[in-house]
This record gives C-alpha cells, structure tokens and sequence, in this order.
C-alpha cells in the first residue's frame, strides 16, 4: 500500500498512517476554520479579566444617569440616544434626569459662568447636593450618547474601592481627558471637584481654548503638579494661551498628559492613571475599557462588549459630513418610553446585522485608533519633558493694578497683587489683604490682593528707584477730585471676561438708567466684537467708563516662575471692586456693585441711599437682597421691558 510522507521541521517523518492522516486533515481544517477568528493575545488577555454580563451585585448603589443642556428643545437632534438611555434606565432601574438651563431659570443665577460647558459641571454638582440622600453615584453623559447593549449593567464601572470618587476616560482617538462621560460619587469632595471645574471658566484663555476639554487638562495640571514641571507646565501654558485650531489643542493636551503620565500613581492592576492619593481615577486607553466610545472609530460596526457609544447625532446619521458621519447599527430611530419597565425591555433593541462584528475584530480596529495616537503622542516634541526644576522657582513682581492719588490726604492708594510665595518686602504702608472672592480658598490659588499706601512726600518716580521698582507692573496715577459735594451714584460691573451676553449688558443699562445711575464703570477682560461695539457706542448716551483689566506681564522665554495669569481666577476681581470705589470717590456720593442681572426691590434707589447715609453716617458699605432676571438674548429683554 503507498502511503504518503508528511514532512515537518528539516524532513523529519511524522506521519505514514492513511488513518491518522485523515484525522489530522480534519482536525487541521476545523483548526483552520477556528483561527480565521484568532484574537490577539492581548484581546484574549482582555477577555479573561472582563466581568460576565450577568454578574449579581451583592451591594446596591443608587445611581442616576445625568444628562446638562441649554434647551431640551433642540433635543430633536438626539431622539435616538436620549429615548435609548432612558428606556435603559427605567428597565434598569437607575434615576434618569435631564437638567435643563432653559427650564429651570435658576440654575443660571447658582451656575453664572457665561459658557455653558462650564456651567454644566456647576449644575450636576447641585443637583446632587440636592438629592445627596437619594443618589449614591452619578453617571454624567453627553446628549448624543446612548445605549447600544442594555445587557450590561453600570454598576460595572462604579469606583474601585470608597475612597474613588471620581472616574474619568482618556479617548481612543485624541489625547484629551474627556469631559463626558464621567462618574462621580455623591460626597462633598466629589462635588468640590464639579464646582472647582466649573470655576475654571474665570481661568480660560480669550482665544479658542475648547472649553471644559481644554480646562480639564489645565485642572488636572494645576492642582496635581509639582514646580519640578515648571517649564513644562509654562510651555503648556503657553500653547493653550495661543491655540487657535484643533490641530494645535492636540498639541497641548500631549504637553499636558507628558506630565500626567509622569505625577500619575500607576501602580493598578488596570494601569489607570491615579491622582490624588486614589481619589481619582482615569481609565487608560484602551478597546472597551471604558463604558463609553465612539461610534465613528469602528464606521459603525459594533460587538457585545460595546456598551455606550457617542456621537449619536441624528443630524450626522448617514450624511455626508466633514466630521462625525455615522450610520444606525439598530433598525429603530426611536424607542418607545411606555414599553420599557417590561422585564423583556431589552428586546427592543433590535440591530441591524449589516454592522454587527465580532468582538475580536471591533477589538481590533480599537486598537489600531489607540495605537495611531499614541504613536502620535510618543513623535511629539511636547511629549519630550527636557528638564525638571530642582527647585521652586519664585515671582517676586509686585503687580500693581491701580494708582490713586488722594491729594487731600496726601497719599497715594495701590491697588496691587503678589505671589504668596514671594520673599519680596512690601514697601508700602497700611498693607491690607483682601478677602478672597468665590471659590478662591478651595482652588489653592497662590496669588493674594492687597491695598496699600504711600505718603506723598516724594514723586512717584522716585518712590520706584528707591525701591527697584522699575520693572513693577503699574498703570498710571488717577487723581481723586478734591471736591467731594456730590450727588448721585456710580454702578460697576463685575468683570467681563470672554463675555457674549448682549442680552445681559442691555438689561444692566437699561436697569440702571432707569433708576438714574450717574456713572457706569465697565471693566472688561475680553468680549465679543458685538459686546463692544454696543458699549462703545451707549458711551455717546450715557457717561460711561471703560476699564481694560489685563493680564498680568509674563514671558515664558525670559520669566522661569509658573505663569501668573493662570495661577488665579477671576482676574482679581476683589481689585476690581476697590477700583470702583476709588473711581468714584468725589465724582459720585456711592457706588453699587451689582451682577449684570441683578435688581434691588426699591423704588428710588437713589433717595434710598442718600438715607440710608443719613442714618448710618459711619457705615462705609450695605450689602441688601436683590433679585436676579435671568436674560439670555435680546429679544427675552424686550419681555422684560
């Protein structure tokens, strides 16, 4: 009988049994079969770490699935992912809650910051200190995310042990900390979190900054570096204070995640990236690590480890767009709410198997985004941290904001800021700190506000050589007028800072002309082009006064401190305030500092005034209850008028 000779490593005979040849072809053709399907060994690493879809929870949280926008009006755009996530939440179980800005007037009044993405952190952080008792954890999502596989469950993602707090993802396919979706767990210092966020508004640039993204990663940089990355930190700095496209932003979010990755705590088993002391977590990038992806990584094809996906715009739906093409991997562009507190809710989710993978190959494309970007990473010049400071490296300028002359006291008032570190000498007499504004004791701001003065008795010119002051910042000396018989009253702004409010600024004139304020003090740090051309041109009606508030001078070239401007918040406003009663002395007999929305239930509030100082002769200030309109464009105005 011939047989054949099968040979395998340099000739040597395997096998010369008909038999045994036929069973080896069929098991190598069903081996065959099974490894057109073989994963990478990191997929199969993944798999044996992942947790079953039907795991029972032993503990039970109340979680709420949070979702912040301006208007649920415009909400037609996400009908998809917004009916997905809450027929998911009533079949599971969880709180759904939408916060709504233009349903709910207040929020704009607790939440102030003039750029919604900002002020959505604030609202999420009040709304669970509302429901503390009721919400153990919250799950804070984009409108145009959804469900995609209501099998899982999000107790799956929840912090790893009590003292996390907050969960945070980086993005496959940018460098960013994304700034939805995220996890926060309902306690004060999870809350803080929320609201020192929000209150980075008052620390953005004026130029494109991409808002709570951008914010994020100056957050994250501030309050978890060290002076070791100063220059660094001042090369980051200067990047985000200079963006003006998208291309460039990815450059400072790799300037930032260089130091990241570096002050991260990375001893985990997940190889997450920890701050402070383990109380926040970002999951690294990674194919399904996060709960959340983004559905143009894949064209749209999907697997049972996908969970949530973004970019659920409707708008986008098999459209041709420059960004954010999408098609619907389920054959329903709507769910209907009233079926879904069936225990058979998920049934209606139902795919269209044109776009359904396995999971080894969706693995597969996410990991060739993830690998894409951090080749990108790696290739950056921003990624390449030179030199670390050995030592604290100290601003010791003296930033003198305002110069007022009182000739009758024959002193000069100055108005002026210093770093908390600084070793300088103060060399002015009746040094007074100024009491700090907002959320400044929580965010560790290191730059104080003072008032001062000096005696008359020589020119201020000689004042600054005796002192090396010649490379002081200063502006130039305002005369406080001699007479001081006057009437009326002056009313100053806070100050305007990447300010877009039309219909805000015409209220605040509006108001007060009508209550026959004298004297309108508007300080500005940067608004729109329509913000100014109104301002400029209310000057030829009323008397007004427009205050430039500049940053403070600093050369990342020349200068080897952290840069000033973005180691505080709201450009020194309490600066600002004294500014304004010291622009008012003798010109007007008070001045009122309110908020531009902000009305006093009085009548006359001048003739109000005038007896309150007759009472209260030596009472220097009053503080009185106001209400607030809230007034987002111009035509609301007109409802108001």
């Amino acid at each position: 009988m011939n047989s054949t000779v099968f040979i395998f490593n340099r000739g040597r005979k395997i096998c010369t049994s008909p038999l045994l040849i036929f069973i080896f072809s069929f098991f190598l053709i069903i081996y065959l079969i099974i490894s057109k399907n073989s994963v990478e060994e990191e997929y199969l690493t993944y798999i044996n770490k992942s947790i079953h879809l039907e795991k029972n929870y032993d503990k039970l949280f109340k979680i709420a699935i949070i979702i912040v926008t301006e208007n649920k009006n415009h909400f037609d755009n996400y009908k998809l992912a917004l009916t997905s996530l809450e027929c998911y939440a009533n079949g599971r179980n969880y709180i759904f809650k939408i916060l709504d800005f233009n349903e709910n007037k207040n929020l704009s009044i607790i939440c102030p910051q003039e750029d919604f993405f900002f002020a959505r952190h604030c609202a999420v952080g009040k709304y669970l200190e509302d429901h503390e008792k009721y919400i153990d954890y919250g799950f804070v999502l984009d409108g145009d995310i959804g469900v995609i596989n209501p099998n899982k469950f999000l107790e799956e993602y929840l912090p790893k042990h009590d003292e996390e707090l907050i969960v945070m993802t980086q993005r496959l396919f940018t460098h960013e900390i994304a700034a939805s979706p995220y996890i926060v767990k309902n306690c004060f210092k999870g809350r803080n979190f929320l609201y020192e966020w929000s209150e980075y508004f008052y620390r953005t640039p004026s130029n494109f900054h991409g808002a709570d993204n951008g914010a994020l990663m100056q957050l994250f940089m501030h309050k978890f570096g060290n002076y070791s990355y100063t220059k660094q930190i001042n090369r980051c700095y200067d990047l985000y204070e200079h963006l003006s496209e998208w291309k460039r932003f990815r450059s400072y979010t790799i300037c930032v995640m260089a130091i990241l990755y570096q002050i991260s705590i990375n001893k985990n088993i997940d190889d997450d990236l920890i701050f402070d002391n383990g109380s926040i977590r970002i999951v690294k990038r990674f194919p399904f690590k996060s709960f959340v992806r983004d559905i143009w990584e894949t064209k749209s094809q999907i697997c049972d480890n996908d969970f949530f996906l973004h970019g659920l715009k409707d708008s986008n739906m098999g459209r041709n767009v420059p960004f954010g093409h999408w098609e619907n991997p389920l054959i329903i562009k709507e769910f209907d709410l009233e079926k879904c507190n069936f225990p058979n809710f998920t049934e209606m989710w139902q795919y269209n198997k044109n776009f359904i993978l396995q999971s080894s190959k969706v693995y597969s494309m996410l990991l060739s985004v993830k690998l894409k970007t951090e080749n990108e990473h790696n290739n950056s010049v921003y990624s390449k941290i030179s030199k670390l400071n050995d030592d604290l490296s100290i601003d010791n300028n003296i930033y003198i904001i305002s110069i007022f002359e009182d000739k009758i006291e024959e002193t000069k008032i100055i108005l002026f800021t210093i770093s908390s570190y600084s070793t300088r000498t103060i060399p002015f007499d009746n040094i007074q700190k100024l009491k700090k504004y907002r959320y400044e004791d929580t965010l560790k701001l290191t730059y104080s506000s003072y008032q001062g003065k000096i005696i008359d008795s020589q020119s201020w010119e000689s004042f600054l050589f005796k002192y090396s002051l010649d490379k002081i910042y200063q502006k130039k000396v305002f005369s406080i007028p001699i007479d001081n018989n006057v009437n009326g009253f002056s009313v100053c702004t806070p100050i305007l800072f990447n300010f877009p409010n039309l219909g805000k600024i015409i209220h605040f004139f509006k108001y007060w002309k009508s209550q026959k304020a004298s004297y309108f003090i508007i300080y500005y740090h940067s608004w729109t082009i329509e913000i100014d051309d109104f301002v400029n041109d209310i000057k030829n009606e009323l008397n007004v006064e427009i205050v430039f508030w500049s940053n403070l001078p600093f050369d990342p070239n020349y200068n080897d401190y952290l840069n000033p401007n973005f180691q505080t918040n709201y450009h020194f406003q309490r600066l600002a305030e004294l500014d304004c009663i010291y622009r008012s002395k003798n010109k007007v007999k008070f001045a009122i500092q309110p908020q531009l929305t902000e009305e006093i239930n009085i009548d006359n509030v001048d003739f109000y005034f005038s007896q309150m100082i007759e009472l209260y002769p030596d009472v220097s200030g009053f503080r009185l209850p106001v209400y607030s309109k809230i007034i987002t464009n111009i035509d609301e105005l007109r409802e108001h008028a």
